[in-house]
Parts: structure tokens; sequence; C-alpha cells
């Protein structure tokens, strides 16, 4: 009797090991994401909304599955805007997919800025975020990802 209950136990463990190893899978290459686009959506007493436009690039063999995205943008090192959104997009293996994601500034905050930039003729910006991946068998992941560049203030020169 007791041997059965050792068989019982072993073919419950031996079932339950492979889905447990499921969710040791590594996580897959961080994809790389670079902000397109930025518009301004509505202005309000108290805040600005954007539509901003992202790209986002698939390194894996796999596809990636994202289900929604955070992220927040700054501007000379300050904090400037913010926001989430729900999307269901698949990205093929080696792809790439545009996401539009709204943001919101207060106009404490954009008020700062653009007092700031009188004397500049950049703009430095950094996009930071994160991806949520949906596992499939497994919970989801949270994938970050991080981009900066410049945006130059002054058109260009003046024909002579």
């Amino acid at each position: 009797m007791k041997t059965r209950g050792m068989y019982f136990l072993l073919l419950v463990f031996a079932a339950v090991l492979p889905a447990g190893c499921a969710g040791v899978v590594p996580l897959p290459d961080p994809p790389k994401v670079s902000l397109v686009d930025m518009a301004v959506t509505n202005v309000t007493l108290m805040e600005t909304s954007y539509r901003v436009t992202l790209r986002v690039m698939n390194p894996n063999d796999g596809s990636l599955h994202v289900r929604g995205v955070d992220c927040e943008i700054d501007l000379n090192g300050e904090p400037f805007a913010a926001g989430v959104h729900a999307v269901d997009v698949t990205i093929a293996p080696f792809g790439t997919e545009i996401l539009q994601v709204p943001l919101y500034s207060s106009h404490v905050s954009l008020f700062r800025r653009v007092m700031g930039l009188q004397e500049k003729a950049e703009l430095d910006y950094r996009l930071k975020g994160r991806l949520r991946l949906a596992g499939g068998a497994t919970p989801s992941r949270t994938v970050p990802f991080f981009s900066e560049g410049k945006w130059t203030l002054k058109g260009p020169p003046a024909e002579k």
C-alpha cells in the first residue's frame, strides 16, 4: 500500500514538473523602443494631453505579445509627462510595430520646461518605461525600455 502512494506522488510530481519549468524560460532580449512623434491632443486649465508614437522593434526569434505600456518623458533631466495604455499587439520575430500612448503633463511642469528653454537651442529628452508582455502559460512579464535623444529647437539658418 505504501508503494502505491509513492507511485502516485511520483506520478503527480512528474506531471507538475514540466509546468514548473515553463516559468523558468529566460526573458527575451529587450525590445528596442524609440520615440517617433509627439503631438498635443488636448489642453485644459490644469493639464495638457499628448499622443506619443513609439516604434517597438523585436530582436528575438519568437514573437512578443504586448498587452500594455507605461512610459514617461523627461526633458532636460526633469519629469515632463507620463501615461499608461492597454494594447493588444503581437510583434513578429525581428519585426516592428508602432504604438500610440497617451501622456499627460501638468501646466506647472510645462511652464517650468518652457522657461528653461529660452537660452537653449537643444532639448534633451529621455523616454523610459515598461512593456507588459503576455506570458502564455506563465504570468505576464514586464520588460523595461529606455531611449534618449535631442530635439533641435532652432529652425534652419536664415538664407543670406
